[in-house]
C-alpha cells in the first residue's frame, strides 16, 4: 500500500475539519472554553507555513511552502481575497510598520523577495546565505535581519534600499530572529546549537551568546517592555521565559509536542503556542506563568498570529493546508 504523502490530503479535509471543529471548544480548563471557541477554518494552499497580521488588521499573509504562493485573507469575511505567486518557497514573513512592504524568505533561492502590499506586487529580491528563513525588521523599519538556517548565519539587510550589508555568523542552524524593544540588541535563536546569539545593531556583531538552553530553540517574542523574552523550545516541548537584561531563566514551561510558535496578545497577558505534533494550542498567562487551556486545531499547527484588536487568533495548519481562527472575547 502507498503511504500518504502530506498532498494526498486535500480530499479528506472538510471531514477532519468537521471533527476538529467539535473538538475546538474542549479546553484544559473549563472556564476559558467559550474565550477559545473556533469561529472559521479556512482553506489556502499546500504547506502553509508561518502567517503575520498586516499592520492594521485588515489582512492576514499566509506563506504557503509547497505551493509558492501567498495567500492574503481578510480579517472582515475571514476568506481568502488574493492568491499571490512567487518564485520560490516562501517560508516566513514580516512586515513594514506602516504596513506597506512584506518581506518574505524564499527557502530555496538564498533571497528575500519584497512586496507592495497595496499593489501585490514585487518591489524586489535581496540576496542572503544559504536557505533563509527567519526574518524581522526594526521599529524604525531601517533595518532588517534574517536569519540563514543553512549557513549559520544572520544577514543585516538595508530595508529601505533592500541591500545587504553585513553577514554575521552565529550558532548552528539560526531559526527565530526579534529585535528587542528600546535597545539595538537583536536576538537569533540557534535551533542546533540550542543557544541564543545576542548581536548588536550598531556594531553588528555578536556580543553575547546564551548557552546549554533545552533543545532546539526556534522562535522568539518580547513583551512591550523588552525586560522579557520568550522563546520555543521544539525538542523539549517547552517554552521558556528569560530575563532579557540578565539573560537568567525564570521559568521553563511544560506545553504540546513541538512547539513551533508563539504570539502575544496586545494587552501583554496571554500568549499562545501552536504546538506541531500535538495538534493542539496553547494558551499562557503571562502573569501566573502557567497554561490555562489546550484546544484542537486541524493538522500540524505551525503558524500563530493574533490581530491587533486582540480579538482573533489565526492559526496555520501545514498537513490540512487551512487556517483555523479563535475567538478571544
Amino acid at each position: 500500500m502507498r503511504m500518504l504523502r502530506p498532498w494526498d490530503w486535500r480530499p479528506a479535509h472538510l471531514a477532519l475539519c468537521a471533527f476538529t471543529l467539535a473538538l475546538s471548544c474542549v479546553a484544559a480548563s473549563g472556564a476559558h472554553a467559550k474565550k477559545y471557541e473556533r469561529i472559521a477554518t479556512i482553506p489556502v494552499d499546500v504547506w502553509p507555513k508561518q502567517l503575520a497580521v498586516r499592520p492594521g488588521g485588515d489582512e492576514v499573509w499566509v506563506t504557503n511552502l509547497r505551493s509558492h504562493t501567498l495567500s492574503i485573507i481578510a480579517t472582515a469575511s475571514n476568506t481568502v481575497t488574493h492568491t499571490m505567486r512567487v518564485i520560490g518557497q516562501p517560508v516566513e514573513i514580516a512586515f513594514t510598520s506602516d504596513g506597506k512592504r512584506a518581506f518574505v524568505s524564499l527557502l530555496n533561492r538564498a533571497r528575500f523577495v519584497v512586496i507592495d502590499c497595496d499593489a501585490r506586487s514585487v518591489v524586489g529580491y535581496v540576496k542572503v546565505g544559504k536557505q533563509p528563513k527567519g526574518i524581522a525588521i526594526s521599529p524604525d523599519g531601517i533595518l532588517a535581519v534574517a536569519t540563514n538556517w543553512a549557513s549559520h548565519t544572520a544577514t543585516f539587510i538595508d530595508a529601505k534600499t533592500l541591500l545587504s550589508k553585513e553577514t554575521v555568523k552565529v550558532g548552528r542552524i539560526p531559526r527565530g530572529v526579534a529585535f528587542r524593544p528600546h535597545t539595538s540588541e537583536v536576538w537569533v535563536g540557534n535551533f542546533a546549537g540550542n543557544s541564543i546569539s545576542i548581536l548588536s545593531a550598531k556594531t553588528r556583531k555578536v556580543v553575547k551568546t546564551i548557552k546549554k538552553l533545552p533543545r532546539n530553540p526556534r522562535h522568539i517574542v518580547f513583551d512591550k517592555s523588552g525586560k522579557t523574552a520568550y522563546v520555543t523550545c521544539l525538542g523539549a516541548g517547552v517554552v521558556l521565559v528569560i530575563d532579557a537584561k540578565t539573560h537568567t531563566l525564570r521559568h521553563k514551561l511544560k506545553v504540546g509536542k513541538e512547539p513551533r510558535t508563539i504570539g502575544l496578545t496586545p494587552d501583554g497577558k496571554t500568549a499562545f503556542l501552536a504546538n506541531y505534533r500535538s495538534n493542539t494550542v496553547s494558551a499562557l498567562d503571562l502573569k501566573k506563568n502557567e497554561i490555562i487551556a489546550t484546544f484542537p486545531s486541524t493538522r500540524h499547527p505551525i503558524g500563530i498570529a493574533v490581530t491587533p484588536d486582540g480579538k482573533r487568533l489565526y492559526v496555520s495548519n501545514f498537513n490540512s493546508y487551512d487556517v483555523t481562527v479563535y475567538s478571544l472575547e
